[in-house]
């Protein structure tokens, strides 16, 4: 293992693993995840048309996932069930907004992505909010994310949980990206 993984290990470590009152558990990406994470995105996201437009920052995420989210700013976490901690349910990771550097603090809120079945049960919901708390510790002052016009129910929780669209969608071609920010953590 790398200098450079030793010290997101030791970030990482700060991270809390949480449980849930529905017996689910999030915590830390670790390197022995990525395989795992890879096969949920793969299996939840592909239904979606955009999946290779909107989404292909993603796709391209997943070919180092660990790597991405060993930068300084970045990092990935997981959600199981309690009573499987090894097989990821949903995921959420946060990074610098692309092009600038993390001393900026402003970040970018990455691959939400939850398991088909197991989605409408605030799985997501406590995903998005403990990455947000994250950010906070991190000190970003400033989040965005992007979505797609197709996941309706997700721009709905990203309003729900603070985030405010960037601008009205007024242009429904397929493939026009929703961009939320929030302004103050």
């Amino acid at each position: 293992m790398s200098e450079h993984y030793s010290e997101v290990g030791a970030v990482n470590a700060s991270l809390k693993e949480i449980s849930l009152s529905n017996n689910i558990q999030i915590r830390a990406c670790q390197q022995f995840d990525e395989q795992k994470v890879r096969d949920l995105v793969n299996k939840n996201i592909a239904s979606f048309e955009e999946s290779q437009t909107i989404l292909s920052a993603m796709y391209r995420r997943l070919g180092a996932l660990y790597q991405t989210y060993a930068e300084p700013g970045c990092y990935l976490l997981i959600a199981s069930e309690s009573t499987s901690p090894s097989e990821p349910i949903g995921l959420v990771g946060i990074g610098p907004l692309h092009g600038l550097d993390f001393a900026e603090k402003i970040g970018e809120i990455r691959d939400l992505v939850v398991a088909d079945h197991l989605r409408g049960k605030g799985i997501g919901k406590d995903l998005l909010r403990r990455c947000i708390e994250y950010a906070k510790d991190l000190g970003y002052r400033r989040l965005y994310l992007e979505t797609s016009p197709s996941m309706t129910v997700a721009q709905k929780l990203f309003v729900r949980t603070g985030f405010k669209p960037v601008k009205e969608k007024t242009d429904t071609q397929k493939g026009i990206a929703s961009y939320f920010i929030m302004e103050s953590l």
